[in-house]
């Protein structure tokens, strides 16, 4: 149905990852449109006081909770599992553990990772389709940016 976010959690399809494909996926992550869509989130983002090229954990965890939570609607995941996973996930991404900061581009490479798992196709225009449907205003599904907004992780809608 259009305008509804499909199903993506099949994630395990073996033609994603021959070489030929793997080469393909990766230029994506230097597509100019994928690219755009990530700097927004990026620049939506409230960023660390003094540093303001970081974000902190609890905004990093904020946003991917939201993020699940439009993916993943029926998830029974409990508020524990989903903070265990969430902080696993902070680890991979920075790095190491007990990071407390992420850099823009520590960021970039979690949004990027993150769509490329979640889409199934290694068309351009599904990865900013994604990046763009998590965002879109109104009905069937609450934007991820305007709940991640009211949890206080953005900004208000252009600053």
């Amino acid at each position: 149905v259009k305008g509804e976010i499909p199903h993506y959690t099949p994630q395990v399809d073996t033609a994603m990852y021959t070489d030929n494909v793997l080469q393909v996926r990766l230029a994506l992550k230097f597509n100019v449109e994928v690219q755009g869509r990530i700097v927004k989130w990026w620049d939506a983002l409230p960023k660390c006081k003094g540093n303001y090229g970081c974000i902190t954990r609890t905004t990093y965890t904020k946003l991917f909770m939201a993020i699940l939570r439009e993916l993943e609607p029926h998830a029974k995941l409990t508020g524990t599992e989903a903070s265990r996973i969430l902080l696993a996930d902070w680890e991979y991404d920075t790095g190491h553990r007990g990071a407390r900061m992420m850099t823009c581009e520590q960021f970039y490479d979690a949004m990027w990772d993150f769509v490329d798992t979640w889409v199934p196709t290694v068309d351009p225009v599904d990865y900013v389709e994604m990046l763009d449907r998590l965002d879109r205003r109104g009905p069937p599904h609450p934007p991820v940016f305007s709940s991640a907004r009211a949890q206080g992780v953005l900004g208000r809608k252009g600053t």
